[in-house]
């Protein structure tokens, strides 16, 4: 069962990862948001996947990943993602009497992406080092952006697990960039877990 086996990859990096910055300081209490979200997901897409609810744990899986490799690459969690998570295929496994669902949550979830990277900016100065993570934080969710957009517009192609697990991963990252300072708000809040 491929969407379990995202699950099953989720796990596994935040059982081989480890908060960075010391215990007491502003950085550890951000890494442990960023652990916190990614077991929370982890454990969400469990319960989704138990109940017959395969569109959500594939959503749930696909941004706790997403918020712990920003983590990962940022340098506040120890640890190595898992490139081949993002390359699983699940549009079998996703039964007929949960299309409409799937086609809701993949579209409701391009639109929420789309509104959360035009809602943000870079939050440090462009001569500190952070800046450049801000920059690949963005980059990183317009990524999955475009490549959620062309799985689920691709015609023979189409595939909208792909593409929900693109766009949830790619929000997972600008959630976690936002979470952590990175990212500063310009637009709509209520996009963002802050």
């Amino acid at each position: 069962m491929k969407i379990k086996s995202t699950g099953e990859l989720l796990g596994k990096t935040i059982s081989s990862s480890a908060i960075c910055p010391p215990e007491g300081t502003p950085m550890h209490r951000a890494a442990e948001d960023i652990m916190e979200m990614a077991y929370a997901y982890l454990y969400d897409g469990g319960q989704f996947l138990e109940s017959g609810d395969q569109v959500n744990a594939l959503a749930s899986y696909a941004y706790g990943q997403g918020w712990l490799d920003a983590g990962i690459y940022t340098g506040l969690i120890s640890g190595s993602g898992n490139p081949e998570f993002i390359s699983i295929q699940c549009d079998k496994e996703i039964p007929e009497s949960l299309r409409e669902h799937l086609v809701e949550k993949t579209g409701r979830y391009h639109r929420m992406l789309d509104s959360a990277i035009k809602s943000v900016v870079a939050a440090p100065d462009t001569e500190c080092p952070l800046f450049e993570a801000a920059i690949r934080i963005i980059e990183e969710a317009v990524e999955h952006l475009e490549t959620g957009i062309k799985y689920k517009d691709g015609n023979e192609n189409t595939s909208l697990s792909s593409a929900l697990r693109h766009f949830s991963y790619g929000y997972g990252w600008l959630d976690a960039g936002v979470r952590t300072g990175i990212l500063s708000i310009t637009g709509d809040r209520t996009l963002f877990t802050i």
